[in-house]
């Protein structure tokens, strides 16, 4: 089995073992999908814009799919509303624990560059 290159860490992602290294490509924030916010992302994104929690889900949140939390509000051509111009994370300090996560537990092989399938 291949080695872990230094900053990689091992993932399983669809029953293969992978090594993960953030390039800085901003793929993760263009995946179609959601990010859904706990309570906690939405007073920690709040504080880290300096704003108050009402202001802050008027504009920067939606109702989410399942209908039961926030989620983010979509940027321009449906990235992440906090993906700057420079594929760099604009709350990144702040960021929802979903992103903290990344790249568990939603990732496809070919939606990050930054995944290689270990041999």
């Amino acid at each position: 089995m291949s080695r872990l290159a230094e900053g990689e860490v091992r993932v399983r992602i669809e029953g293969r073992d992978c090594a993960f290294a953030c390039t800085g490509c901003g793929a993760c924030c263009r995946i179609q999908g959601e990010v859904s916010l706990a309570e906690d992302d939405i007073e920690r994104l709040a504080g880290g814009r300096g704003l108050d929690r009402h202001a802050f889900e008027d504009r920067y949140t939606r109702l989410s799919a399942n209908r039961r939390q926030l989620a983010l509000t979509d940027g321009p051509e449906g990235a992440c509303v906090f993906l700057g111009d420079d594929n760099r994370c604009q709350v990144y300090p702040h960021r929802p624990r979903q992103c903290r996560r990344f790249p568990f537990p939603w990732t496809r092989l070919e939606d990050c560059e930054g995944l290689r399938v270990l041999e």
